[in-house]
This record gives C-alpha cells, structure tokens and sequence, in this order.
C-alpha cells in the first residue's frame, strides 16, 4: 500500500489599489467682469474618486446656468463660472476622495473691473402732492460694482415696511421710493444715500404739501409765466448788485426768492421788490463772497408755478464784463392743464421765447425726469415745445413740468394731466358721425351767392336738427373779397367728431380762369383700422380739368413715398396712399390734397394701427378687423343680361356684410337683388336681368366689433346698340405686377398644393386683338416646366406660377403683352428668403442623479426654433412649480428642482420650425442616498495545467 500524502497553500489576489492625487492642481486665476471662468484639475486615484467643489469653505451651488461643473475619462474636472461677478470672488478648492483618503487643492480667484464711485444722474427734485395720495421720489444712481442705497428722512434712515412705504430699484440704476398715502408726518427733506467700494454719494429732495391743493381754481385765474428772464451777473466785494425779472401781470402770484434752493427772508442786506409792471427785483448792497451762487424766483398762485434761475458769480477787478445770452431766456407760452381720455393720445405744449439750438430741454413728471421711451418729445424752430404721450393711462396723471436751461440760467413752467376712463363701447347702430358727402372748394365772382354744402349719414340712432336727409347749407350772399378763406364744418357726438373743410375764393371777373373744372371729391378718403403687419390702403376718388395735382400729409409733413410707402394714382381718379407692413408710428391723420389752376381740395381721414387683441382663455380666439382678400370689380352688361358682384372679406368674428348702391343701403326685402354671405367668406349680389335703372355705384361693407371696410365698384348697364365697336388697341395693363417676397419652403397668401409652394405673378391686360404675352427673368424668356406654369384667362388675366419656390428662382420678372396696335410690359421682383436651418450645437447627456437634488438637462442649438417640446417616455412635460423650462440665448434648459424616483426614465427634446425638426435624448437615473460600490466583473473559478 503506497500511502496518501496531503498538502495546502492559500493564493490571494491583490488589487492594485490608490488613494487620490492630484496631478494637475488649481490655479490662481484673475478674470474682467462678466468674462467666463474656467478652474481645472486632474486627479488620480484607485478606485475613482469623487470630486467636490468648494468656495471659501461651502459646497459650490451647481446650478447649470451660472456655475457649470464638466469632467472626462482622463480624470479632467472643470469648474465653469459663467458672467463671472464680484460675488464670485474668492478661494476655491478642490476635494478628491476614495475609501483610502483624501486629497485637496485650493487656489484664489478675483475678478477685476474698474471701480467706479457711484454717482446721480437724475437728482430726487422737489414733489408735491397732497395728502392722503401717492407719492413716488426718485433718483438715478449710477457706479462699479452696483451700489447700495438707502433712504434718509430729515436724517433718519426710512423704514422700508412694504405697506405703507416701499423701495424699487431697476436696471437702468432708477431708485424709487413710494409711499402710499402721504400723511403729515411724511413732509420733509428726503435723501438717497448710495454707497459701493469706491465711495459714497447723495441726493437731497423735499417731499412738499401743496400749497393749493384743495382749492378751487377760478377759471379766471391765469397760470404765472416768466416775461423776462434772471440774467448772470458778476459783483466785486462791496458792490450793490440788482437781480430783476418779470412775470405776466394779470397772473397775480405770490413770489419766493431761493439762494442755491434756501428760502431767502428779506433783510437790509437783501432788498424784494414787486413792481405793478410785474418786475421783480432782489437788490443786493454790499456784496460778498457768501452771496455768490444760484439764485431762483418762484411764482406760485392757485392755477400753477413757474421759476426763473441764474448765476451770481464773484469777480475780481480786472475781469471783463461778458454780454449774458442767457437773457433771452423764458417761456412765452406756459404749459396749461390738459385732460385727456385713457387710451387717447395727450398733448402737452409751451413756448420759450427764443429758439437758440444751444437751449437744453428737460421733461419732469412728479420731480423725476422723463425717459424717451416714456413719451415722445419734440421741439420745433418757433420755439414751441411738445410732450406727446400715446394711449394714456391713469399711471400718466400727474404735474408735468418743462425745464429750459442755457448756461447757468434756467426756467420752467408746469401744467396738471388728467385722464378720464374710457369711452363707452360702440354698440350696432351707434357711433361718430361721418361725412357721405364733403365740402367742396368754391369760388365765385364778387357780389355773388356762394353756397357750400355737405351731407352726413344717417342712423336710426342719429337725428339731424338742421334737416332731414343730413345736408348741410351754408350760404354767403353778396360774397366779398374778405370772405375768401378756408371753411370747416364739425360734427360729433358721444362717441366721437368728424369734420370737411373747403377754401372759398371770391374773385373779380378777370380773375377768374375760363374753361376748366376746380378738383372735386367723388368719393372721400376714409378712415382705415388694420393691425401691425397688415397693408393699409387709404384711398379716395377726384374729378378735374385740368388733371389735379395730388399730394397726401400726415400732419403738417407732406408723405414721401420710400420702400413700404407708396402712393397711386389710377386713370379713372382713384387716389391710394398704400402702407406695406403697418407699424404703430403709422398710426395719425392724413389729407389727401388735390389742386389745379381753378382751385384746391382736400379729404381728410384717420389710418390706425392696432395690435391685435387676444385673449389668453381655453377656446380663445384672435380678433381682426375685415379685409378684402378680393375686392369688387368694375362691371360692363348688356340690358337683360345677368350681373354678378362678388368679393371676399376676411375678419374675426365674421364681419357682417350690407350692400349698397348710390350710397343708399339695398334692404333685404328688395327682391330684385340677391344677396348671399359664403362660409368661406365670400359675398355676392346678384341682378337676373339687368335694367338701366341698375347702372350706378355698388359698394359692399364689411363690420365687426373690431373695425369696417369698404370696397366698391361701378356697374354700367349698355343698351345694344350702345354696344362698342372693335378695332385695334395697344395693349394696356389693368393691374400691373406686383413685388413679391416669399421664403423658401414656406407657404405664402395665395394658393397651395400638397406643401408645394406656389408663387403668383398675376396681371390682367386688354387689348385688341388679344395680346401675346411672354414672361421674362432677369431678361432671359421664362421657359414653362413641371417647376414654372404660364397661364392666360379669358377675363385678361396672365399668372405666373413657381412651385416650390428656392432662391435660385428669385430675380427680376418682366411679363411683356404685343399685338399689332403695340406693345406694353410690366415688371416687379421677386424676392425669396431662405430657411433658416436648425443645428444641434450639443446634445442631452445621460445623467445620474439622488433623490432630493437638482436634476439639469440643457442642449445648445443653432438657429431659431419656434417651438419647443420636452418628454420623458411618451408624456411631454409641462412647466410647473417643480419643473422649470427656459431658454437662454442658444441654450434651452429642463431643470427639476428636487428629483423623485418617478422622474427616472428616458429623456427627449424636440425643437422645430415650420419646416424642420431636430430632436436630442438622453436617460435619467435617479438613486436612493449612498449607492453600494459593486463588481461589474466579479472573480472566476479558473482552472490551470498541474505544475503550471
């Protein structure tokens, strides 16, 4: 027996294991203001280990828009500070760790900028307001880094208790402080303290009861205005020195004279005058030093104030005497009360008594001076001055005052704005009148009846005094020279004013000119509403021989014609004056004026440009005020024969249509028209058997509870013999072409196939015989293909159409019509865009994220996407108080304040135009606290050869 024989051995497996080091430690790092900084580190260590951030000892906030963390698989860790601030300034460090230790590095950071001491650009002023009202100081404070203000009363800091008193402060360094209702105890010397790393600065204004106030103002009691200004004056030690001015008279104030803003109290050193001339006079004897500097004369009564301001200055004797140019400063026009309805335009207007460039111009609203932006302001060479304020609210009431400064010397003058509330809804039958028919010019020999006339429509609603079908007479017998002149007529009522106005002209026999017709208003210009964007077309009819003259105002500016204005003038005197994307600035009142040897006309209307109304409820729905997409056309029909009137209107709610023939509305139980209203929004009238009777004027009018349109037509109605004969004429366009702009892939406003773009160049031409018609592109003959379509119609009209229009096809179109008698052509460009393309600059990453953090998802995309959509699986993501949705610049952002364990799952993003779409996705994990490490490759049983 050989035996048994038994050995042992134990094998271990080590891991190599590695406690963390930095390889690449933190940096001292200076940056500019605002610039991205970028801290870097590169660690090792077995296993990996986990990197913290910390400033000045606290954990750093990843927020993923300011402070942005981003690591590799090399083991780089950055630290990203976005638009770096003074906040971020400081010692950073970084801390790696593992189960076998730790390791940091730390290094200082400072961001650099300029400092700058704060200072004030717009001083808090003197307000005054009653009690019981609100009250508003204000100031505008500028420096570097942003200063820190508070507010002093007499002294004492404010409380600021959010209730009765509370502070605001913007962007622009505005400083505001507001108190409620003002009460007794909230009079007195307010300051705004405002203090940064460079220094302290401070303004000084008076909260003020007005004297006034509860007064009632006589109307009799004129508003005070400074006559003669304070001039500069320079006195020598021991020198009598007057200080003189004038106020209007008839105002009667109460006067205040001010040194460098003290209350000056009259003394045998300083002697007050008031004259009965209403000059002013402060005579100083035996000057010195201490009366050097900035004298104020205030005149104050129950209707309002007004201040004159100049330099007392000390000169030694060997000064030369300078001739003050500020004497001629003062306002000759003071500014007065206005009151204007909410929503209306409020004007406010004085005069200084020189027009000098070098005047510096102030606006003040309540001690605090106006923006620009605020309200537009406007100066003209006569000196006059205007604040003009758009659609007021009961946030511009308020004391308004006019500040005019040159050299050292100043004056201003106040006035009150009020605003009412505003005006009551138009109702169906109700609101302002308007002129059918209007003035027109006259004129007549001496001694002669001149008669001028106009007729107004009539509602049910609208009663005239004068007579009963709403004409108006006004007759001049035995006319005179002086008589000649410019007549009005007005007309109004409760929901607003309408007027004509015509010249009259007396001449003597040999002045008058023989063998022609004065201008005349067929159809009058009227007024047009269209929202931004919109083509708004003013347009109006004259007759006259010779050919008027045309020339539209808007205001007192006569209209040029540029890119997006223009202005026809149709053969058969049709006059438009035609604005391509309409713009608020549009909004005003234009004359369309029209003048030739025998005399002038005009036609007076209003263009407004409204943003569109919208209401933010489920259901809905965008108003508009009615359009023609198509507008009637004039008519030619043989006695007998059917006549159709057909035009297209557009308009949310849908407009509700009524038509018309010589200005008189066609009832509905006139059984010899037809009339019918489409769904699609076509109207139509129809006439079965035409008669002469029929011939006249059509006119269709479009009303919703957002505007009115018109558009009109003539129908002629030809016996048979009347019929004409034909012979050869030239060709003539009708419509000429039109410039076109489209961008590419998008569909435009006339017609579409299967997301095919179709492009029209449509006229319409007559001749006889019928003309042949050719298209032409940048002067090479357009060539019809499965891309490009030529058509002609038998009414005349040629279209053009592109498919799928790309900018290869823009250029310039010329469409040429020949027949025998001649030629004609027209041309117009055509203009088109191309799309913008979307480009995915990074995409979703995955992320792993516990329980109760910040859960952030962002991609950077290039381009302008119009809509942007969020899921996670298949449900799309709504912002809430959870979850936030935002886009900075190119980066759009999903962040989820504190994650649960139901937001784990796949992620996506879908960003899109009219025409494209990209879309990035990623996976969220979300873990419950401190995850176990675990072996993704566990140890193997291995088995080896003996003795191997």
């Amino acid at each position: 027996m050989a035996g048994t024989a038994e050995s042992e051995a134990k094998f271990a497996v080590e891991c190599a294991t590695e406690m963390p080091k930095f390889l690449e430690g933190l940096q001292e790092l200076s940056v500019q203001e605002a610039e991205t900084a970028q801290l870097s580190v590169t660690v090792v260590g077995k296993p990996e280990p986990e990197v913290a951030w910390f400033k000045d000892g606290v954990p750093v906030n990843i927020d993923n828009e300011h402070v942005l963390s981003r690591k590799d698989e090399k083991g780089h860790y950055t630290l990203i500070l976005k638009d770096a601030g003074f906040e971020d300034i400081g010692t950073y460090s970084c801390k790696a760790s593992n189960q076998f230790g730790t390791a940091e590095t730390q290094a200082k950071f400072a961001v650099l900028s300029e400092l700058v001491p704060p200072s004030f650009t717009e001083k808090i002023g003197e307000l005054e307001v009653p009690e019981h009202e609100k009250a508003e100081l204000s100031c505008i404070v500028v420096g570097k880094p942003e200063p820190q203000v508070k507010w002093m009363k007499d002294g004492v800091e404010v409380h600021i208790d959010n209730t009765q008193i509370f502070q605001k402060s913007d962007e622009t360094g505005r400083q505001t402080l507001i108190i409620n209702e003002v009460n007794k105890t909230d009079f007195g010397t307010y300051t705004c303290v405002a203090t940064n790393q460079a220094g302290t600065a401070e303004t000084v204004g008076q909260l003020n009861f007005p004297k006034y106030s509860s007064e009632k103002v006589p109307e009799e009691v004129t508003k005070p205005f400074f006559i003669e200004p304070l001039e500069t004056h320079s006195v020598q030690e021991g020198e009598t020195v007057v200080l003189e001015c004038r106020v209007n008279e008839e105002s009667k104030p109460e006067i205040q004279w001010y040194l460098d803003d003290k209350p000056i109290q009259p003394s045998e050193h300083l002697l007050v005058e008031k004259l009965e001339s209403g000059t002013l006079k402060l005579t100083i004897q035996n000057a010195s030093k201490e009366d050097v500097g900035t004298y104020r004369c205030e005149a104050i009564n129950m209707s309002g104030k007004a201040a004159t301001a100049a330099k007392l200055n000390f000169a030694t004797g060997a000064e030369e005497v300078v001739e003050d140019e500020s004497a001629l400063l003062g306002f000759i026009e003071p500014l007065t009360d206005v009151a204007a309805q909410e929503g209306t335009t409020a004007e406010l207007l004085c005069a200084i008594s020189t027009a000098r460039g070098d005047i510096q111009i102030h606006w003040y609203k309540d001690g605090a001076e106006l923006l620009p932006q605020q309200a537009i302001m406007e100066r003209l060479e006569d000196g006059t001055i205007k604040l003009k304020i758009d659609k007021v609210t009961a946030e511009d009431v308020g004391t308004y005052r006019c500040s005019a400064s040159i050299g050292d010397a100043f004056a201003w003058t106040e006035g009150k704005l009020t605003v009412s509330g505003k005006a009551k809804e138009i109702i169906e039958g109700e609101g302002p009148p308007e002129f059918i028919e209007l003035l027109k010019s006259c004129t007549v020999t001496e001694t002669a009846e001149a008669v001028l006339r106009c007729k107004l429509e009539q509602t049910d609603r609208m009663k005239m005094e004068f007579c009963d079908d709403g004409t108006i007479v006004l007759t001049v017998k035995d006319a005179r020279k002086e008589d000649s002149g410019e007549y009005r007529c007005d007309a109004s009522n409760d929901h607003g004013a309408a007027w004509t106005t015509a010249p009259l002209k007396v001449a003597t026999e040999e002045e008058l000119p023989a063998g022609g017709e004065a201008p005349d208003f067929t159809e009058p210009v009227r007024p047009v509403t269209v929202t931004v964007g919109e083509t708004a077309v003013l347009e109006g009819k004259v007759v006259g021989e010779p050919k008027p003259e045309i020339r539209w105002y808007c205001g007192e500016n006569m209209v040029k014609e540029n890119a997006r204005i223009t202005m026809e003038s149709l053969p058969d005197g049709t006059q438009k004056l035609i604005f391509k994307n309409a713009t608020i600035e549009d909004t005003d009142e234009y004359r369309c004026v029209a003048s030739n040897e025998f005399g002038d006309v005009w036609s007076d209307a209003t263009l407004k440009v409204q943003v569109p109304v919208t209401v933010e409820e489920e259901g809905a729905i965008e108003l508009a005020a009615p359009t023609f997409l198509k507008t009637l056309q004039d008519t030619s029909v043989n006695e007998s024969e059917q006549v159709v009137l057909e035009c297209k209107i557009v308009g949310e709610p849908m407009p509700e249509v009524k038509w018309f023939k010589d200005k008189q509305e066609i009832k509905a139980d006139d059984a010899h028209f037809k009339k019918e209203t489409l769904p699609d929004g076509i109207a139509r009238l129809t006439i079965d058997s035409a008669t002469k009777a029929d011939a006249g004027e059509f006119r269709c009018e479009a009303q919703n509870s957002s505007g009115t349109a018109r558009a009109e037509a003539q129908l002629n109605v030809l016996y048979a013999f009347e019929a004409p004969v034909e012979s050869e004429i030239s060709p003539e366009f009708v419509q000429e072409l039109q410039p076109v702009q489209a961008t590419e892939g998008q569909q435009i406003a006339f017609e579409c196939s299967d997301l095919l773009i179709l492009i029209f160049l449509i006229f319409r031409v007559a001749g006889v015989p019928v003309p042949k018609v050719k298209w032409f592109r940048d002067g090479e003959e357009v060539v019809p293909s499965e891309h490009v379509r030529v058509e002609s119609f038998p009414d005349g009209t040629n279209r053009l159409t592109v498919d799928s229009v790309s900018v290869e096809d823009q250029g310039n179109y010329r469409c040429e019509a020949t027949n025998n008698a001649g030629s004609m052509s027209s041309k117009a460009p055509l203009t088109v865009n191309a799309l913008e393309v979307l480009k995915l600059k990074k995409g979703l990453e995955d992320k792993t994220v516990q329980v109760g953090t910040k859960l952030s998802l962002y991609v950077e995309v290039e381009g302008q996407p119009k809509v942007v959509k969020w899921f996670r699986g298949k449900d799309e993501i709504k912002s809430n108080r959870r979850i936030k949705i935002e886009q900075v610049a190119q980066e759009y952002s999903l962040e989820v304040e504190k994650a649960e364990k139901s937001d784990e799952g796949p992620y996506r993003v879908v960003l899109s135009t009219e025409t494209e779409t990209v879309e990035s996705s990623c996976t969220v994990t979300v873990t419950e606290g401190q995850v176990t490490p675990t072996f993704k490759k566990g140890l193997q049983d291995q088995s080896v050869p003996k003795g191997s």
